[in-house]
């Protein structure tokens, strides 16, 4: 299946309009000897009753290259579908090709290491997606792509 960033984003926005903010879980990012927490910067009820949509959500954090990043998420998410949709820099500088972890079950995976493609590559940016849906493809010869109802975005400090 076909997976891309903007894919959760617009599926989502499409149903954000008129609705209020949800309780908001947070999923906790460590790599390099450092930590952080951080809300959605989307965040919908599993029906999209309520929704809210908060881009200074996304946090920084520095990321080593070569070293995994870990991943702890709250029962909240944990509890449905997830998965990490995740960019990286190869240890020539280049940008690799945009790349997501398997679809964890719900209930079964409640923290993760997402390693790095290459032994120093460097992750630039990891999406968490809790998945509610599936959403039929656009063209004929497309694929299904998944529909979040929640995003958490950590990017990796410069």
């Amino acid at each position: 299946m076909r997976l891309r960033l903007p894919v959760f984003l617009a599926a989502a926005g499409l149903l954000l309009a008129g609705c209020g903010t949800p309780t908001q879980p947070e999923v906790s990012f460590y790599a390099g000897g450092e930590s952080v927490a951080i809300e959605p910067t989307l965040y919908c009820s599993v029906d999209f009753s309520e929704c809210g949509e908060n881009p200074e959500a996304g946090a920084e954090l520095e990321i080593p290259p070569g070293e995994p990043l870990q991943i702890s998420l709250p029962k909240e998410v944990s509890d449905a579908p997830w998965l990490a949709v995740f960019r990286y820099e190869t240890a020539d500088g280049e940008q690799g090709p945009e790349s997501r972890t398997k679809v964890f079950e719900p209930g079964t995976q409640h923290a993760y290491t997402l390693q790095p493609p290459g032994g120093d590559d460097r992750l630039t940016e990891v999406q968490i997606n809790r998945i509610v849906g599936l959403q039929p493809p656009a063209a004929a010869d497309g694929e299904l792509e998944f529909v979040s109802n929640a995003t958490w975005t950590l990017r990796a400090a410069d």
